[in-house]
């Protein structure tokens, strides 16, 4: 279905308006795009990014991803499915997809979109319920878990909570693939995992370090 929306530009000669078609699916993305904003200056620093990450951002990570080897995948903020949609499309049929996020606004985008999709769970809940989540579920350990978290906007105590929590639910050999727009976690983040490798992605808003971590715990 196409609308047509009227759009007012300010000039110098005053305000003029012209009408252009704008089809649902772009305007599904505006309206995302806007509640990404809204968010962003009301979450107090749990949401990471002004935008929704870009399709360079999610190739560097979805890239990353050992899926043919993951029953078990966890995404720890969802946003507006934006990572989510790829890792639908290329999960294997078999595995199993949770994705975490507990904003009520985001929770209500993603599950509308990914609800009733196999192997798929939309949960409404925080990282640090993740090992809780995973044993009620009888998910056992988790083999990939993809973290959108702005740990440098969190703070070191609640950042450090959530990565002990990711540590603890991640399987021997499991991968913990994240993103962050600063370095200033990376210490905190060392305690925790050894990164195995790091990509860096200029084409995104703002720019961003892509990290793939194994857990130290289960280093030998």
């Amino acid at each position: 279905m196409v609308v047509r929306r009227f759009c007012r530009l300010d000039s110098l000669d005053g305000a003029s308006y012209f009408s252009v078609p704008i089809s649902g699916d772009v305007k599904e993305s505006v309206n995302e795009s806007l509640l990404f904003v809204q968010r962003f200056l009301k979450s107090s620093g749990k949401v990471g990014s002004v935008v929704p990450s870009s399709k360079y951002l999610v190739r560097a990570i979805i890239e990353k991803i050992p899926f043919e080897t993951s029953a078990t995948i966890v995404e720890l903020g969802g946003g507006t499915g934006t990572i989510t949609d790829a890792l639908v499309k290329k999960k294997n049929d078999k595995s199993a997809l949770l994705v975490f996020e507990p904003d009520d606004q985001f929770f209500g985008i993603i599950e509308k979109k990914y609800s009733g999709k196999r192997g798929v769970t939309i949960l409404q809940k925080k990282a640090q319920e993740l090992l809780s989540t995973l044993r009620k579920m009888n998910a056992g350990y988790a083999d990939c878990i993809v973290s959108s978290i702005p740990f440098a906007s969190l703070g070191r105590k609640t950042s450090g909570r959530i990565l002990a929590e990711i540590q603890r639910s991640l399987a021997p050999g499991g991968s913990f693939i994240l993103y962050q727009y600063t370095v200033f976690t990376l210490p905190l983040i060392l305690k925790y995992f050894r990164i195995r490798k790091f990509s860096y992605v200029v084409r995104n808003v703002p720019p961003a370090l892509v990290f793939v971590c194994s857990s130290k715990k289960h280093a030998s």
